[in-house]
């Protein structure tokens, strides 16, 4: 049936009711082949107008299918619903938004990844797992210009963490699990692990082919599967790869290769509805680690390849031949690559710090039996970790870029007392993070203003003293809660430290001040920092200051996350060369808060 005028009566005046029903059997109810284009965007925008979010997040699944599908051409109505549905704050709307959103090129403005950042965060948990899912995605298919294995890796283990994190904020996330399967085999290949590459992999077949028999939705699937497939020519092309030493007819295992190479391409060009994200997947990673597993294991075959192909000039293998011969190091670079290497620096230290680690080896010849044994006992540590050091997206970020900052001032600082330093860091983002995101206002009340509908806000009659009581509970319970002491008297020149880490390996001052105005940063290190790093001059280098800001926030929203966390270094008094400068890391928690609907105005 096409497109009638009885249809547009039905989202016009029609029950919710017949709506449901309709759209839950659209493409039986309508013959979608043969109707117009334009007839279907304006049926799909009157249900898209409908006040029940039921009808609105069928009506938006449907324009993503048919958008991917080509249906629809127009990309700007599926990318505007996108965005009013992700602003929408009803959970069903979100969520459906954020499955849909790594599928639209258009869709990754900065904009809208830093609302999804923002989304991870949720209280709801279908929105937060279904946030870090689609940052996931976004992490592997991010662009087309990674080139290098190096930087395929970096991407593995940059999603992994968010995969993670969805399986850990909803039950039953097997989408997420599949992905945290598929970065594992990948990995095993990289880290030359067969026997786990072919255990992993059999974990892989066994969902998805659990999934096939049960998936209520079948678009959903189709992109699994055949990341699956692509995942099975891989795991083929490295057993075949692996055993290059042992080769008897080379001209066998090679033409076997050839077909893995030419199946991996059909699977990248087959034209589907999840071709965007299929293809950028092939480009970024899957072909890169190919070409990977050819450097690590026939880079010595390179002389029984060559005689291969003088024989076989003229044909089709001869041709793949030679493109796999571009793909070997020549003799002088062999110790110069070795992407087992990276991948297990990469598992160890994260992307970015294991990248720079491996770039920093000169010579990168190093045993695939002792790379195995690293890797186990990577692996058994790994498992015991959370994604995310600070447990929030955003405040990773944060956590990175004090860190990275603070390296960098202080390159030759000792290692060991820098991670303690950041142990701390990471608990004070975290709590920092609590107090903002889906706080309890009964269990932070002095952070808010008194208003009618809550009596117990102390607005800027809040103390230090709250501030430390609350951050001393909250240390109680942390990583941090065995080296914390309070009120510490005469901790330097017979000054009172607020809040005191000890260990036998670190001294960190954490100072707490309060204000009722909103300070520059010069007005917090003329009135605050030099106190701070007074305390610092006595111990190791390195303090932090909480700042409690309580000035009239009725009006202004809060700056973003991101920017309550400084660096700071006040010269000291010496005319003498400094070699051990001091650094203190600073956040301003706002406080005297109002509910955002609070700082609306209504006429």
């Amino acid at each position: 049936m096409t497109i009638t005028q009885t249809h547009y009566e039905l989202f016009q005046t029609g029950t919710d009711f017949k709506k449901v029903l309709f759209l839950d059997n659209f493409y039986e109810n309508l013959a979608v082949d043969l109707a117009n284009e334009s007839d279907l965007v304006a049926l799909l925008k009157l249900a898209l107008k409908s006040t029940n979010d039921y009808i609105r997040r069928t009506a938006f699944k449907i324009l993503c299918q048919l958008s991917l599908s080509g249906k629809i051409s127009n990309p700007f109505l599926v990318l505007s619903e996108l965005h009013t549905l992700l602003q929408s704050n009803v959970p069903t709307l979100q969520a459906i938004a954020l499955k849909y959103f790594p599928y639209f090129q258009g869709a990754r403005t900065p904009a809208l990844v830093e609302q999804i950042q923002e989304l991870s965060d949720s209280s709801n948990g279908e929105v937060a797992s279904q946030a870090y899912f689609c940052l996931g995605v976004l992490q592997l298919t991010e662009s087309t210009s990674l080139s290098t294995l190096p930087e395929a890796i970096v991407a593995l283990e940059t999603a992994k963490p968010h995969f993670k994190a969805a399986t850990l904020s909803i039950e039953n996330r097997v989408d997420a699990d599949f992905y945290l399967l598929v970065i594992d085999v990948l990995n095993s290949v990289l880290t030359d692990s067969t026997e786990l590459a072919e255990e992993q992999f059999a974990k892989i077949k066994t969902a998805i082919t659990a999934r096939k028999l049960y998936e209520f939705d079948e678009h959903g699937l189709e992109l699994d599967f055949l990341v699956f497939q692509l995942v099975d020519q891989l795991r083929i092309n490295f057993s075949i790869s692996s055993a290059a030493e042992r080769w008897l007819e080379v001209k066998n295992e090679v033409s076997s290769l050839m077909q893995t190479y030419q199946e991996l391409r059909k699977i990248k060009d087959l034209s589907t509805p999840s071709e965007f994200l299929r293809k950028r997947l092939f480009c970024n990673i899957f072909e890169l680690i190919e070409g990977g597993i050819y450097q690590a294991h026939l880079a010595s075959n390179r002389h029984r390849l060559k005689a291969l192909q003088k024989t076989e000039s003229e044909t089709i293998l001869g041709s793949y031949l030679q493109h796999l011969l571009s793909k070997l190091p020549v003799d002088q670079e062999i110790t110069q690559s070795n992407p087992e290497l990276l991948a297990l620096f990469s598992e160890i230290e994260g992307s970015q710090k294991g990248l720079a680690l491996y770039q920093s080896i000169p010579n990168k010849s190093v045993s695939t039996e002792l790379l195995n044994k690293f890797g186990e006992l990577t692996r058994k540590y790994k498992n015991q970790q959370q994604p995310y050091k600070t447990g929030y997206v955003l405040g990773e970020e944060v956590y990175y870029n004090l860190r990275k900052q603070i390296e960098n001032f202080l390159p030759d600082y000792p290692e060991t007392k820098l991670e303690a330093y950041f142990k701390i860091v990471e608990e004070v983002i975290r709590y920092t993070r609590t107090t903002f995101v889906d706080s309890d206002r009964k269990r932070f009340a002095f952070l808010y203003a008194q208003s009618p509908d809550f009596k117990k806000g102390k607005g800027q009659n809040a103390l230090e003293q709250d501030l430390q009581d609350s951050m001393l509970r909250f240390f109680e319970h942390s990583a941090i809660k065995d080296g914390l002491d309070h009120e510490k008297a005469r901790f330097v020149d017979g000054g009172r430290v607020d809040i005191v880490y000890k260990k036998d390996l670190i001294t960190i001052p954490i100072e707490l001040k309060k204000s009722k105005q909103r300070p520059t940063i010069k007005e917090i290190e003329d009135q605050y920092i030099a106190q701070v790093q007074n305390y610092t001059a006595g111990y190791d280098q390195l303090g932090i200051f909480v700042l409690l800001e309580l000035s009239n926030k009725a009006v202004e929203p809060p700056p973003n996350f991101k920017d309550w966390f400084k660096v700071h270094h006040l010269e000291p008094s010496s005319n003498m060369d400094i070699e051990y400068p001091d650094y203190i890391i600073s956040v301003v928690i706002q406080g005297n808060r109002t509910t955002p609907s609070s700082k609306s105005k209504y006429y």
